[in-house]
Parts: C-alpha cells; sequence; structure tokens
C-alpha cells in the first residue's frame, strides 16, 4: 500500500514527460549556440590582432622607435626664444614665455606677483621656484626695475648688445624716433621702448581688426595695452588716418562685426538685419538710422568703415 502510494507521488504523466524532454533537449541547443556565436564573433578579432601585431612588426622602423625612446621629455620652452627688455614686476605670462621661460616657471612668477611679491633685485627670480638659473643669467642685462638708475643703466647695456639707440635722456632727445603705428610691422613696434613682441603682436591684431587706428589712444581704449606701458609709450608714437586700411561695410559678415571692439552681438544683428532689408549702405547717416546706435558709437564707428 505504501508503495504504491510512494510511486503515484512521483508519477508524471507521459504528455509532461515528453514536453520536459523537449525542454531540455532546447535548453541544450540553446546553450551550444550561445557558445558557439561567441566564438565565432570573437575570432576575427584575434585574427585582426594577429594581422596588426605582424604589420606593426613589418613596418616598424628601429631607427624612429630608438629616437622615440630617446626624446627628451622635461620641461617644455618656446622654441622660438626672444630677448628683449623687460620689468619682472609687470612683464605678462606670455611675454616670460617668450623669453625663455617654461610654463611653470612662467605662472610660479605671475603667481608670487599676485600674492603681493615685489621684485627689487635679479637675486629674486632665482628664487621663484622653476626658473632656470642659466636662462635668468643670460637675461641678467634685459632685467629692468622701478627705480631710475637702474632702468637707465640696464637699458643702455641692452641697447649696445643689440645694436639699438640708448634710453638715456640725453640720447633720446638724439635719436627719438616716432613711429606709425597704422604702417608699423612688429619689428618697427618692438623697437619702441615699452612695446615687446607681446604687445606688438595684439597692437598688430587688433588694428586688423578695427579697420587701423584713428588715435593712439584707442590703444587703452580698447584694452590693448595696460596704462601704465601707454603712458612710457606715447611720445613715441603717432597715428595717420590716411594709412589705415578701413573695413567695407556692405562686405562685413557676423564674424568681421563681433570682432571689432566697438560691436556687441545686439549692434551686429540689428545692422545685419537693416542690411538685408534696405540694401547696402550708400552713406554714414543711414547708420543714424539703427536706434540702438548712439551718437558716440556712431562717431567712432563711421571712422573704421567705407560706405561704397
Amino acid at each position: 500500500m505504501k508503495k504504491n502510494q510512494i510511486q503515484n507521488s512521483f508519477y508524471i504523466p507521459k504528455g509532461e514527460r515528453n514536453g520536459i524532454l523537449v525542454f531540455l533537449i532546447c535548453s541544450v541547443c540553446l546553450i551550444i549556440g550561445i557558445q558557439t556565436y561567441t566564438a565565432l564573433k570573437t575570432v576575427p578579432v584575434i585574427i585582426n590582432m594577429k594581422n596588426q601585431h605582424s604589420e606593426n612588426i613589418l613596418t616598424k622602423n628601429p631607427l624612429s622607435e630608438t629616437k622615440k625612446k630617446n626624446k627628451y621629455k622635461g620641461p617644455k620652452t618656446p622654441q622660438k626664444r626672444q630677448t628683449f627688455v623687460f620689468n619682472p614686476n609687470t612683464v605678462s605670462y606670455d611675454s616670460l614665455r617668450l623669453l625663455g621661460f617654461t610654463s611653470f616657471a612662467a605662472k610660479n612668477l605671475v603667481n608670487y606677483r599676485n600674492k603681493g611679491g615685489n621684485f627689487k633685485t635679479k637675486q629674486q627670480l632665482y628664487k621663484i621656484y622653476g626658473t632656470d638659473s642659466l636662462l635668468i643669467r643670460e637675461l641678467e642685462n634685459s632685467i629692468i626695475f622701478s627705480d631710475p638708475e637702474k632702468v637707465e643703466k640696464s637699458s643702455e647695456s641692452v641697447s649696445v648688445k643689440n645694436n639699438m639707440p640708448t634710453y638715456d635722456t640725453e640720447s633720446q632727445k638724439k635719436t627719438v624716433t616716432i613711429v606709425e603705428i597704422n604702417a608699423a610691422d612688429s619689428a618697427a613696434l618692438v623697437s619702441i621702448k615699452g612695446i615687446g613682441p607681446y604687445f606688438a603682436k595684439k597692437v598688430i591684431k587688433m588694428r586688423q581688426r578695427m579697420g587701423g587706428f584713428t588715435s593712439v589712444d584707442q590703444l587703452t581704449e580698447c584694452r590693448i595695452i595696460p596704462d601704465s606701458v601707454f603712458q612710457k609709450i606715447v611720445p613715441f608714437i603717432t597715428v595717420d588716418e590716411s594709412k589705415m586700411e578701413k573695413i567695407p561695410i556692405n562686405q562685413a559678415n557676423y564674424k568681421t562685426l563681433i570682432l571689432h571692439p566697438y560691436f556687441d552681438e545686439n549692434l551686429v544683428k540689428v545692422l545685419l538685419n537693416y542690411r538685408e532689408n534696405h540694401g547696402p549702405f550708400t552713406s554714414p547717416q543711414q547708420l543714424k538710422n539703427i536706434k540702438i546706435l548712439n551718437k558716440e558709437k556712431y562717431e567712432k564707428i563711421i571712422r573704421h568703415f567705407t560706405f561704397q
């Protein structure tokens, strides 16, 4: 009796047995299929890696590999070093890089100044973390300070070295040269005491954007050079409006106008919409129809553009 009860408990009808058997067969087939698909998918990758490795071996140049290994990985310095007179208390980061300072050393020097540090002697430069003592030694004759006696001696020695006029008062009276900044190239601008390669580049870049200068005051008005530098160079510069390369206002696109210091995004859009709706400008007076353009800005803008 008990035996029959146990058999009845574990008895599975024939239909259910067939269903279980089919399920097991399908499961086994599915597992085999997944494993086969995965294996086939990874084979091309392995083959490609082998082929790539073989190609690298065939195309590798032992000499070039040696050069790469031996390549110097030290601090990067500008490829074209320049030498010019500079004051460590006012010199910019970009000018320091041009002088040969590494990015790390230039940042440390500027940070030292920003925290209230002030350079009074050349020896202090050696204490800036990351500076190259050999570089400082090479630049000693180019370093000036606020002390007039030191400025005079430093400028005098640098001018002799670079075959340039001395900067002492008597020599300036005899050899002073006035530079016209609308036609001056980089070399002419750098020859002005107080203008190094960094500021010369900024002057030329802004001159191209503006179509030229109408006044020397625009150098500070448009934030091209700081006022401290401007006060030193203003006796040696002049502006000739006839040498401007004015911008044709009817050909100027959004990019040209937005780069001009007298335009903002709103004014550019209004001007372009007006030109599109009313046709090309034929006279400066038409700009007065643009209501957001005030009189002061109008007087400045019309001197930088042509209306033909």
